[in-house]
């Protein structure tokens, strides 16, 4: 149960850009993977195509908004470049994307890549100008990869961030800039076109149950997206708890996060429950049967039980995102993380 094991650390994630960034960092910063989840908003996140659960949503988001966000919580500041969907390189960006790649491995870090063996978020931390090869990892496991093949994996596009700089950040405006995030995808469809259709936040399990009800579910992509939500979740319950010992002070906004972070902890934590079900039912890769009526029917009150328990969880964090507010108003402090 979720609410006996919250102390024991989480050392892996089915979100590959939360795991790949938390390698790129975590020679720079001390932070466990599961706060790297919550600040970076990851351990929040669910994206949902309501037609059919298909495989692509966990990362079918703005990764150029997403993950430069999270990582200005942390005290990071990166650069980034992407072509357009399904679109490789041209000689020129390509060009560009290793000089970012070989400055960052120079400096020690490693760059942050997509696709680069199989089509998800890992790093490159080495190359070889003799071979011409960049050396990867991602959840496929390590491995090589030509200089003229990045962007010509699978799905022939291609990202690549690196870090620049690093600052000084204050708590307060890590948990703040965290709870923005957390809270805008929630409340807000964070997609730029219509199609495909997917939903983030607490739509996202509307259109999940949909999806279940019309008994359009797509079973491997379903598996997928129940193991990353799940999972996520798992970083999230444990993410509060731990929020709820890290604001140990006296002050009045200490003890009012803390005690919000703890009831907010006690919501995700049937919402961890509700999704480990859905994830015992439709174990990946092969999915189980989400169509079978009985299965469908068992699974949307399952979905229907989480998303009822996030939505009182996300009452909380928005509590304490208006505490934090008014203390940097209170202070003078009318200041953003980019100033």
């Amino acid at each position: 149960m979720a609410n006996e094991d919250w102390k024991t650390e989480l050392r892996g994630t089915w979100t590959s850009a939360g795991r790949a960034v938390h390698w790129a960092i975590v020679k720079k910063r001390e932070l466990s993977l599961t706060e790297f989840m919550g600040y970076s908003s990851h351990a929040f996140r669910i994206n949902i195509n309501g037609d059919n659960v298909d495989v692509a949503g966990p990362t079918g988001y703005e990764w150029e908004d997403i993950l430069p966000k999270g990582l200005l919580n942390l005290g990071f500041r990166c650069k980034w470049l992407r072509t357009p969907n399904f679109t490789p390189p041209t000689p020129e960006m390509l060009a560009e994307a290793l000089e970012m790649i070989q400055d960052s491995i120079d400096r020690g870090i490693p760059a942050v890549g997509w696709d680069l063996l199989i089509p998800e978020f890992g790093i490159i931390y080495g190359y070889d100008d003799g071979e011409n090869v960049l050396h990867v990892k991602d959840p496929r496991g390590d491995g090589k990869l030509s200089y003229e093949r990045l962007g010509r994996g699978q799905v022939t596009e291609m990202f690549v961030l690196t870090l620049t700089d690093s600052f000084d950040i204050s708590k307060e405006m890590m948990l703040s800039g965290a709870l923005d995030m957390i809270i805008d995808h929630a409340r807000r469809r964070q997609h730029n076109y219509d199609l495909p259709k997917y939903e983030n936040g607490l739509k996202a399990y509307e259109a999940w149950i949909r999806a279940f009800t019309n008994r359009t579910v797509d079973a491997f992509g379903n598996s997928y997206n129940t193991s990353v939500v799940y999972d996520a979740r798992k970083h999230a319950y444990r993410f509060l708890r731990g929020l709820a010992i890290d604001w140990n002070g006296v002050t009045t906004l200490e003890q009012e996060v803390r005690k919000h972070s703890e009831c907010a902890a006690e919501h995700y934590a049937v919402v961890e429950q509700s999704l480990g079900v859905l994830n015992e039912m439709f174990p990946f890769p092969d999915g189980g049967a989400p169509n079978d009526s009985v299965h469908a029917e068992r699974a949307i009150a399952r979905l229907n039980a989480a998303k009822a328990a996030e939505e009182k969880g996300l009452l909380e964090l928005e509590t304490m995102r208006e505490l934090l507010t008014a203390k940097q108003w209170v202070n003078g402090k009318a200041r953003t993380l980019l100033s």
